[in-house]
């Protein structure tokens, strides 16, 4: 069952025109359990689906990822002194982690595939640009910097997500997600 439908889209930040030829869904599903699979891993990834209740995860651990957060965790680290030359004593520090939560995640990683395709059109030829009669439409720069910019919030909150699991080893010993960084064009 997944966690977003066509409405989670309709106001906010992820706001998208929908009318009734629309493929949001189709969207969905393919990528809401293909981003939460890359978040948690494999493993993990299938206690999570096997955890919700009407798209709501029932465990604290679930939860607590879940869920919108900031916390401050304490990480130990090496210092870096130069080329090849690192301090070997090890260091404690403190990295604020923020997350949007699970549902935020995902509108933004959705948003950043589906968007681009709203001003084309699939027609018997092929892919086609829409007409657009009272209004200037944007260039694909500005679209695309736009979804760049969601996508890279997901991110943040990807990132969060997967860095309290690492911190919380005892608590989410079968964590084996892949790695994001955030996406960079020549727009600004």
């Amino acid at each position: 069952m997944p966690l977003l439908t066509t409405d989670d889209f309709r106001t906010g930040f992820h706001a998208l025109p929908l009318d009734k030829y629309n493929q949001l869904q189709s969207y969905i599903d393919k990528f809401e359990p293909l981003i939460l699979c890359q978040l948690f891993g494999s493993e993990l990834y299938d206690l999570y689906v096997a955890d919700l209740v009407d798209g709501v995860p029932q465990s604290p651990r679930f939860l607590e990822v879940f869920n919108p957060f900031c916390k401050t965790v304490q990480i130990k680290y090496c210092c870096w002194k130069g080329i090849w030359e690192y301090d070997y004593e090890s260091r404690w520090c403190e990295e604020l982690l923020q997350s949007e939560g699970i549902k935020e995640m995902l509108k933004g990683f959705i948003y950043f595939n589906y968007l681009p395709q709203l001003g084309n059109q699939q027609t018997p030829v092929g892919l086609t640009r829409k007409k657009v009669a009272a209004s200037d439409m944007l260039s694909d720069k500005q679209v695309g910097r736009d979804a760049e910019q969601k996508l890279n919030q997901a991110i943040i909150s990807y990132q969060a997500i997967q860095k309290f699991m690492c911190y919380n080893h005892d608590v989410y010993p079968e964590f084996d997600g892949q790695a994001k960084g955030y996406s960079y064009s020549s727009v600004i």
